[in-house]
């Protein structure tokens, strides 16, 4: 009886340890991907000079759900925002106040009120379509009630659609790190940037869509919201769809758009647990359509989505790995056997992951103080825990991240990196392609 539990323990323990493995490798890998692999800009796009034609037109859907403390300022500079095509901002009034409602109708905006007993994004987007003329724009544009756009956002999601991509994520920044929370979310959004859309761009895979700061031709995207209608996770609906489609979401690190992050433990928990809650079912629900893709040999980016919602959180595996190297060194110490083998297989996975992290922080980001999110991720993590316990419950509808800061950092921070893509799209500037506006639909 001992030897068969002492076997099944070490059967167990090395299943761990395998699974920890590749979630590490995964991540290492991108990682590298995200600093040392190309960076290759958008072909056949048009030129600074080309004639506003030349450039997608643009729906700018702004979903703002009781944001009243926000959504002015965010619709006024939205707005005021310079591209070289044209563009409509369209807000999505959903429970907003009297008082909030005459200060946007008095911007140059559309306004489209929707009410709900049970409101979702999905819902209100879905509404917005059916109401709205899409034939009058290339592609739509989706932002949270808190985002405001940095100079040259569309520009740069405009040149990845004109230059043939179908879907397009831009690069979503930390414009609070005041706070501890807001400093932990940042960083690790600065690191999904890395892991999930550079990294994967540079390989040739799909960028991870983050649910603001992206655009989708119109067509696609009414037929795929068509499809959706779901309390949470509207980004892993889209990009589940759009890889079964064998459709590559391209990323465009020029569309800077700065978001609001969370700034308590509380907020925080609630974020996560939506966000885990969304990860989980979207693995349930497409755990088959991934494993066929797999056996069929595609699409391949399919597959890589499915692994991703299998992922663990990295700050779960940063807290997790350290622990199991301690449990299997004392271990040691009381005299199982093969147990200091096990401890440094698992610091070894704990140095490999810190190195990945490291690779994956953004070099345009001195605000984002690594220390002070170190400092935190004790607590980070009890909370992270806790979000876990809650995410089969956290798929409501009526929920909401709330939102209080307005206007864009002083700091401009992702702005150097913003230029950066921008003149590396300058060097390549081409005619708008002939057939660019005659692609043909999934």
């Amino acid at each position: 009886m001992t030897s068969f539990l002492l076997s099944t323990g070490t059967f167990l323990h090395g299943l761990a340890f395998a699974s920890a493995a590749a979630s590490v490798l995964y991540v290492f890998v991108f990682a590298m991907a995200s600093r040392f692999g190309p960076r290759a800009p958008h072909a056949g796009s048009p030129s600074s000079a080309a004639p506003p034609d030349a450039w997608p037109s643009l729906a700018v859907l702004l979903p703002a759900y009781r944001e009243d403390a926000v959504i002015v300022d965010t619709a006024r500079r939205a707005a005021q925002h310079d591209y070289h095509g044209r563009f409509e901002v369209i807000v999505i009034a959903d429970s907003l106040r009297p008082s909030t409602l005459r200060s946007l109708k008095a911007l140059p905006i559309t306004l489209i009120q929707v009410d709900f007993e049970e409101s979702t994004k999905a819902r209100a987007i879905n509404a917005t379509l059916n109401r709205m003329a899409t034939d009058r724009y290339d592609a739509v544009t989706v932002l949270d009630a808190d985002n405001v756009m940095a100079p040259g956002c569309l520009e740069a999601l405009g040149r990845a659609l004109a230059g043939g991509a179908r879907s397009v994520q831009g690069r979503r920044v930390a414009k609070n790190v005041g706070s501890t929370w807001a400093l932990v979310d940042g960083v690790s959004e600065a690191i999904n940037n890395a892991l999930f859309r550079r990294g994967h761009a540079a390989l040739g895979l799909s960028a991870a869509l983050i649910g603001s700061g992206l655009a989708i031709e119109t067509d696609l995207f009414r037929r795929l919201m068509a499809e959706i209608d779901t309390p949470a996770g509207l980004d892993k609906a889209l990009e589940m769809r759009l890889t079964r489609r064998g459709i590559v979401t391209a990323y465009a690190p020029g569309a800077v758009v700065y978001d609001e992050k969370v700034t308590g433990s509380d907020q925080f928990v609630q974020q996560r647990s939506r966000w885990m809650g969304a990860q989980g079912r979207y693995l349930r629900t497409s755990l088959r359509s991934g494993l066929l893709a797999l056996r069929r040999g595609g699409p391949i980016d399919h597959v890589d989505k499915v692994v991703q919602t299998a992922l663990p959180p990295r700050g779960l595996l940063l807290g997790t790995l350290p622990l199991a190297a301690l449990a299997a060194a004392l271990a040691g110490a009381f005299g199982t056997p093969g147990a200091f083998t096990w401890a440094a297989g698992w610091a070894g996975l704990t140095g490999v992951l810190i190195l990945a992290l490291a690779l994956a922080l953004p070099r345009d980001r001195p605000d984002l103080e690594v220390t002070g999110a170190l400092r935190a991720l004790p607590a980070a993590l009890a909370c992270a825990f806790g979000a876990l316990l809650l995410s089969p419950r956290a798929l409501v509808p009526n929920t909401r991240t709330e939102h209080h800061s307005v206007g864009a950092p002083r700091s401009a921070p992702g702005a150097r990196e913003a230029e950066d893509a921008r003149e590396a799209e300058d060097a390549c500037d081409l005619p708008l392609a002939a057939d660019a506006a005659s692609r043909t639909g999934a």
